[in-house]
């Protein structure tokens, strides 16, 4: 996996889109600089947007939303982590101690397992 990624960042490098004419989309350049350095290529001079109607776009959304697809777990999973988030003094979510709140959270759970089903079990009988 580690390798196509680093294929798919060197391509992002190198490869050049040719000039085009006519497009809504900047061209003549690589992608990485039309990342980096949109302004060189056009993209806050002009409007690139493409005006979508908004009963189109509810319409797709009806037909295509997945709500589901960037749910992190079951409403039980949820309540479950907010309660151990709770039990280690709800320290504040950012970047950089993310990987050290999630550790926390994972000792918690592995210590208390058994005390905090008896938790949900209890709250399910209020």
């Amino acid at each position: 996996m580690q390798q196509r990624l680093d294929e798919l960042l060197h391509e992002h490098q190198v490869h050049k889109i040719r000039k085009q004419r006519g497009i809504l989309l900047p061209s003549g350049a690589r992608r990485i600089d039309l990342y980096t350095q949109p302004e060189k290529h056009g993209a806050f001079f002009k409007d690139r947007l493409i005006k979508v109607p908004k009963d189109i776009l509810e319409e797709l959304l009806a037909k295509y939303d997945r709500p589901d697809l960037f749910a992190f777990g079951t409403l039980e999973d949820v309540v479950l982590c907010k309660r151990i988030h709770r039990k280690i003094r709800s320290p504040i979510l950012v970047a950089r101690n993310g990987w050290k709140i999630f550790r926390e959270m994972v000792s918690y759970y592995i210590y208390h397992e058994e005390e905090l089903l008896n938790d949900e079990e209890s709250d399910g009988e209020k």
